[in-house]
C-alpha cells in the first residue's frame, strides 16, 4: 500500500478525482468561448474540445490500471494538473471576457501555460517514483500530442 494515499482515503480520493474531471469539463466552456475562439484552435467546436478532453482523461484512466498500487496516486496528480491548467487560463478568460486579445498573445499564454504544466508533470513523475516506468511518460506525451493534434486537424 502506497503510504501516499491510506485506503481509508479512498473514497476522498474518488471524489475529488471525479470533481476535478467535472470542473476541467465544465471550465471548457468558458475557455472555449473566451479563448479558443480566439486563438490557433479557431475551427475547433466546443463538442470535439469537450470529445478529445474526454478521451485524453480516458487514456490516463487506462494508463493508471497499469500501475498497481500508484494508480489512485498518478490520476490525483494528473487531475491536480488539469485544475492547475484550468486555474491558469481563468485570468485569460477574464481578460478575453472584457476585452478580446489578439490571437498570437492568446496562443503564447495557452503554450506558457501548456510548458508550466509539462514541468509540473515532469516533477510529479519524479516526486511519485513513476519516473522509473519508462513507457508512462512516453505514452502520455503521445496521448497530449494527440490531444493537440485532433484539436488543430481533426
Amino acid at each position: 500500500m502506497n503510504e501516499a494515499i491510506p485506503s481509508k482515503a479512498f473514497k476522498h480520493n474518488l471524489l475529488f478525482i471525479i470533481a476535478g474531471f467535472c470542473f476541467n469539463t465544465f471550465m471548457l466552456v468558458p475557455e472555449y468561448y473566451c479563448i479558443f475562439e480566439n486563438s490557433f484552435f479557431i475551427h475547433t467546436t466546443l463538442l470535439k474540445l469537450q470529445v478529445s478532453h474526454f478521451i485524453f482523461v480516458m487514456i490516463n484512466v487506462v494508463l493508471a490500471t497499469t500501475l498497481q498500487n500508484k494508480s489512485l496516486v498518478f490520476l490525483i496528480h494528473a487531475n491536480l494538473i488539469g485544475l492547475m491548467y484550468s486555474i491558469l487560463m481563468a485570468p485569460l478568460c477574464l481578460v478575453n471576457y472584457m476585452h478580446n486579445m489578439p490571437a498570437i498573445l492568446n496562443d503564447c499564454y495557452m503554450a506558457a501555460a501548456f510548458y508550466v504544466m509539462v514541468i509540473q508533470y515532469k516533477k510529479m513523475i519524479r516526486l511519485t517514483g513513476l519516473h522509473t516506468i519508462k513507457y508512462l511518460p512516453i505514452a502520455d506525451a503521445i496521448a497530449a500530442f494527440a490531444f493537440i493534434a485532433y484539436l488543430i486537424l481533426g
